[in-house]
C-alpha cells in the first residue's frame, strides 16, 4: 500500500473502496494487496488490504469460481493492542500475508494511516483458516516518527535452510528483514535488521529458485485507478541476506531493480508480488472497468534464472502477415536495403505496400511470438547479439530459439501495441523519435514515448507506386460478387512466370490450390467457407503472402 505524503490521500481511499465494489460487481475478485495462495480444507485462499482483512476463498488455484469469506476481524472488533501503537487506525488493515508452521496458519497484517510513519505489523493465527477461529497474537513490529523504516506491508518468508524471516518497509528507507522465532512466529532481534532495497520501495516479497533467491517489491505511485504508475522489480542474491542485484548488476539498495511486471494493456499499476500454490498474484487496476483493484493470477516462468510473468494478454494478434507502423513517424519497418542477410538492420520508411515491409507473426509460447521477414522465412526479428542493453539495434538474423528472437506484445488501446523482448524487457523504438526515411529500430527501456508504440495491421494495396519493383512484389486482392469467389491481380512481371497459388485456413490445412500461366487477374470461383485464411503466391522463387478473411 502506497505510503505518501499528499493532500488527497483521504479521497485516493475512498476510491480505493469504490474500486473494490466495482470488482465485486463485474464478477471477479475484488482484491488490493493480495497475499500469496494457500490451499488449507479443500480449498484455496487469498487474503487482501479491507476493513476487518477481506478474505477469499475458490474450488481452484486460478480463482475462476470463488467466493468473499468472513472477515478476519469481523463486526468491527478489532485487537486491543492497536489503539496503543496506531491512535486513529480506522479499521482497514493494509497487505496481509500468510505462512503455515508449528501446526499453525500464521497471518501478518499492517495498520497505519495515510502519510504516517506511525504503523505496526500484528499477528493473528489458526489451525485451520476454513474454521475461522483466529487467535490474535499482538504486535510483531512497529515503528513511529523516530524510525526509518515503516512497518507495513509484511511478508513471512522460509529460507532454504528453514530459517523464518518478516520482509516489511515502505516509502521512507524501504525494505528490510528481520528473522522470525518460527515457534512464537514473532522477531528474535527487532532490532537486528537486513536492509534489502532502498528508493521509495514497497510491497516487499521474496521466493527462492535454483541457486537464488529473489526479492520483489513496488515502485511508483498506487491506489489512484487508471492513472496508477505503480510496478513491480526485481532483484537476485545467492544469499538470503543478500546483497540482492539487477539484471545490469545494480544493488536494490543502490536504487537498483529489473522491471518484472508494467502496465501492460487493461493491466494498469500492478502490484504486491505474491507466490504459492504454483501460482503468482497480484492486483491491477482494470483499465476496461473504470480502474477496478482486481486479482490477477497467472503462471510464473524462467528466462536465464530470471522470472517472467506467463499469461494470456487480451489483445493478443492470430498469426499471419502484418505491416508494423510506428506511431510517432507512422513509417513502416523494413530491412536495410531490402536485404534479409544476418546482420541487416531494421530501419523505417514511408510505407509502399511491398512485400519488404511485409512481416509473419507466429504465437509459439504463451503470447510470445516470433516475427520474420514474409521474403525470407528462414531468418527472424532479433536484438544484436542476444544484448540487453539499452540501446542494442534491431536486426535480420536466422532463429535459434533464444529469448531475444522473441517478443511480446502488451496493447496499449487504439489500435497500438508495444513489441517487448522476452529476453531484456525493453520495448521497440525508433532512435531519436525520428521521423525521417532510414530511422533506426533499437530497444529501450519503456517509458510511453509514441516512437515505442505500434500500428500492427493487416497489409493493404497502396495506390501510390514509385517504381515497377513496388508492383513486382504484391499482389491485390478484389472482392467479387459472384456466388462469393473473389478476384487476384497479379503484378506485371509475375504474369511471366509459371504461378502456384494455394489458401491455407489459420490451422494450416490447405483450402484451394492451382497453377497458372501468362494470367493477370486469376479468378477463385471455388466459395470459401467464413473465416480467416492465408493466400500463398509462389513464382521465380519468390513466395507472396497475404491475409484473407472470408465474411
Amino acid at each position: 500500500m502506497k505510503h505518501v505524503k499528499r493532500f488527497t490521500l483521504k479521497i485516493l481511499w475512498l476510491n480505493i473502496l469504490v474500486f473494490l465494489f466495482a470488482g465485486m460487481v463485474s464478477g471477479q475478485p475484488a482484491v488490493h494487496d493480495p497475499s500469496h495462495i494457500v490451499k488449507d480444507g479443500g480449498r484455496y485462499w487469498i487474503f487482501c488490504t479491507g476493513q476487518g482483512i477481506w478474505v477469499y476463498s475458490a474450488s481452484d488455484s486460478n480463482f475462476t469460481n470463488y467466493q468473499a469469506e468472513q472477515h478476519i476481524f469481523s463486526g468491527g472488533v478489532r485487537p486491543g493492542w492497536i489503539s496503543g501503537y496506531v491512535p486513529g487506525f480506522d479499521g482497514n488493515y493494509w497487505a496481509p500475508d500468510i505462512i503455515y508452521m508449528n501446526g499453525k496458519w500464521h497471518l501478518y497484517y499492517s495498520c497505519s494511516t495515510f502519510g504516517s510513519q506511525v504503523s505496526a505489523i500484528g499477528l493473528t493465527t489458526t489451525s485451520s483458516i476454513s474454521d475461522s477461529a483466529w487467535e490474535d497474537q499482538g504486535m510483531v513490529v512497529h515503528s513511529d516518527q523516530t524510525w526509518d523504516v515503516n512497518a507495513i506491508d509484511p511478508a513471512p518468508f522460509k529460507d532454504k535452510d528453514g530459517k523464518v524471516w518478516l520482509l516489511y518497509g515502505s516509502y521512507w528507507d524501504g525494505i528490510v528483514m528481520t528473522e522470525l522465532d518460527s515457534l512464537t512466529g514473532k522477531p528474535i532481534d527487532p532490532d537486528s535488521l537486513v536492509h534489502l532495497a532502498n528508493n521509495r520501495c514497497e510491497a516487499s516479497n521474496m521466493i527462492s529458485h535454483g541457486d537464488y533467491y529473489y526479492l520483489f517489491f513496488n515502485r511508483g505511485s498506487c491506489c489512484s485507478g487508471l492513472n496508477s504508475t505503480y510496478y513491480i522489480q526485481v532483484g537476485r542474491s545467492t544469499s538470503v541476506i543478500g546483497p540482492y542485484y539487477d539484471k545490469d548488476s545494480v544493488m536494490t539498495y543502490n536504487n537498483g531493480g529489473s522491471v518484472f511486471l508494467h502496465s501492460d494493456g487493461r493491466y494498469i499499476g500492478p502490484g504486491h508480488f505474491g507466490y504459492g500454490e504454483d501460482r503468482l498474484t497480484y492486483h491491477f487496476y482494470d483499465g476496461v472497468a473504470n480502474g477496478a483493484s482486481k486479482l490477477k493470477v497467472a503462471d510464473l516462468g524462467w528466462d536465464d534464472d530470471w522470472p517472467v510473468a506467463l499469461y494470456t494478454r487480451s489483445y493478443y494478434l492470430t498469426d499471419g502477415n502484418y505491416v508494423i507502423l510506428n506511431r510517432n513517424s507512422k513509417k513502416a519497418l523494413e530491412p536495410e536495403n531490402g536485404d534479409t542477410i544476418t546482420g541487416t538492420r531494421i530501419l523505417q520508411y514511408s510505407e509502399t505496400g511491398d512485400t519488404i515491409q511485409h512481416w509473419h507473426f507466429e504465437n509459439i509460447d504463451k503470447g510470445y511470438y516470433r516475427i520474420w521477414p514474409v521474403l525470407d522465412p528462414e531468418h527472424t526479428f532479433e536484438v544484436a547479439g542476444c544484448s540487453s542493453s539499452n540501446g542494442a539495434l534491431v536486426q535480420i538474423g536466422p532463429y535459434t530459439d533464444q529469448g531475444c528472437e522473441q517478443w511480446y506484445l502488451p496493447y496499449m488501446g487504439n489500435g497500438m501495441y508495444r513489441i517487448m523482448s522476452r529476453q531484456s524487457f525493453r520495448a521497440v523504438e525508433i532512435a531519436n523519435s525520428s521521423t525521417e526515411d532510414g530511422g533506426i529500430a533499437r530497444q529501450a527501456s519503456y517509458r510511453s514515448a509514441l516512437n515505442q508504440m505500434w500500428l500492427i495491421k493487416v497489409p493493404e494495396h497502396i495506390s501510390a507506386v514509385k517504381s515497377p519493383l513496388d508492383l513486382q512484389q504484391r499482389f491485390i486482392i478484389r472482392p467479387n460478387p459472384n456466388g462469393g469467389s473473389f478476384s487476384i491481380d497479379l503484378a506485371p512481371e509475375s504474369q511471366n512466370y509459371n504461378i502456384d497459388l494455394e489458401i491455407y485456413t489459420t490451422d494450416g490445412r490447405l483450402a484451394y490450390s492451382n497453377n497458372y500461366r501468362n494470367e493477370q487477374t486469376i479468378d477463385v470461383t471455388t466459395p470459401l467457407k467464413q473465416g480467416v485464411y492465408q493466400i500463398r503466391i509462389s513464382y521465380d522463387n519468390k513466395v507472396l503472402t497475404q491475409k484473407l478473411v472470408v465474411k
